[in-house]
């Protein structure tokens, strides 16, 4: 299973103006909807890459989504665990 939580004040376009928008009520409301989250339901592998169904929710809604993803290779970090790498759209 996937689970992972996106804390939407850490939106970094490089334009100051344009993040403070994207956090403001008129976007994602962060003042009371402060992460974005996702859940998955369902893996599916075809060779080295997968299909990712689960909920995703933003500012309080919740909607079924599928992600492509795809697996970037594996390695060991400077403290000797393993890790993984992949990329979603």
């Amino acid at each position: 299973s996937i689970v992972f939580q996106f804390d939407v004040g850490s939106i970094d376009t490089r334009n100051e103006d344009r993040d403070n928008h994207l956090k403001s009520a008129d976007f994602f409301d962060i003042a009371n909807n402060p992460t974005i989250d996702f859940r998955s339901t369902n893996i599916t592998k075809n060779g080295d890459d997968y299909k990712v169904t689960g909920d995703l929710t933003i500012k309080g809604v919740t909607k079924p989504v599928t992600f492509d993803v795809e697996f970037g290779g594996k390695g060991v970090n400077p403290w000797g665990v393993e890790v993984y790498g992949f990329e979603a759209e």
